[in-house]
């Protein structure tokens, strides 16, 4: 069952959102709160570059604290590394390299996660 409901999901959309924003590749929001208890919602995007995911790590951190007074929990990876994670508690963020992103297999590891569909700037989310 959700532990934070329409907050999680708001913050969910906040974070892709902000990664759109900063030209993230391939978004997906994934509703984990009914499979597991680590948290609501996992968001899941690609960088193409080194200096992209720091760029897009970074800034959605930045942006949640000025715009929503929130920090993440625990910000750990590293560009260099191709997986970048932003905890936020009920929702966290996971900015890859793509040969990452498909080795690790995020949206495969969690396929019964319902997926939180939204177009934004002329794409859709998966």
């Amino acid at each position: 069952m959700a532990k934070r409901g329409s907050d999680a999901k708001r913050l969910a959309e906040f974070c892709a959102r902000t990664a759109d924003g900063m030209k993230a590749e391939d978004i997906t929001v994934m509703q984990v709160g009914e499979l597991t208890t680590v948290a609501d919602y996992f968001v899941v995007c690609a960088g193409n570059s080194t200096p992209h995911l720091r760029a897009i790590s970074e800034n959605v951190a930045q942006k949640a604290r000025e715009e929503l007074g929130r920090r993440p929990l625990m910000a750990t990876g590293s560009p260099e590394s191709g997986w970048m994670v932003l905890d936020f508690g009920p929702v966290i963020m996971h900015v890859f390299s793509k040969p990452a992103r498909e080795k690790y297999d995020i949206e495969g590891l969690w396929n019964d996660a319902p997926r939180v569909e939204k177009t934004r700037k002329g794409r859709k989310t998966r």
